[in-house]
This record gives structure tokens, C-alpha cells and sequence, in this order.
């Protein structure tokens, strides 16, 4: 990881890794309220958070997650923004 993380860097490229998993891979369709729960407990007391969910039309579940993770992850006092050059970098180098 240390050279690919050495080769972006001098390419100049921006690159995110994830610190919270939703959990939503463990089964081919988890429950929401275990995503809901992984990504709730996997937040708290970090300043910053990158969340990883999963793409795929069986995933249903994590779609009907999201408005609920939203809601708490706002309780939680986090804000919501695309990442960008001047966002806080999570990388598993650094965890």
C-alpha cells in the first residue's frame, strides 16, 4: 500500500478510503437495522467519517437504511459534503 500510496502522491492524485462500514457486503442482503447499527456505532466519537456502502441492485436494504443513518449521523452533529482536494483525507495508512 505504501507504494501505491507513494505513486498517487507524486501524480498528484486525491485519493479516500473509507473508516466506517455499513456492513452492508456481510450477506448478500443485510437487514437495515444492522446497517443501520454498524454505521451508527462505526461513527461515533470520530472526528471525520467515510462511510462504505455498496452499489447493487439486491441492496435494497441499504437504500432503505440511509434515510435513517442520515438522521442520526446528523444527531451526531455530522454535516454532509462531496469530497473534494480540501476534504479531510481518510486513508487506512494512517488509522
Amino acid at each position: 500500500m505504501s507504494d501505491v500510496i507513494a505513486a498517487m502522491g507524486k501524480d498528484h492524485v486525491s485519493y479516500f478510503d473509507w473508516n466506517v462500514s455499513s456492513t452492508d457486503a456481510a450477506l448478500s442482503v443485510q437487514k437495515r437495522e444492522e446497517i443501520v447499527e454498524a454505521v451508527r456505532q462505526g461513527a461515533l466519537g470520530k472526528p471525520n467519517i467515510i462511510v462504505l456502502f455498496h452499489d447493487m441492485d439486491k441492496k435494497n436494504t441499504t437504500v432503505e437504511a440511509l434515510p435513517e443513518i442520515i438522521q442520526n449521523l446528523k444527531e451526531q452533529g455530522y454535516r454532509f459534503d462531496v469530497l473534494s482536494k480540501d476534504s479531510v483525507a481518510i486513508r487506512f495508512s494512517q488509522l
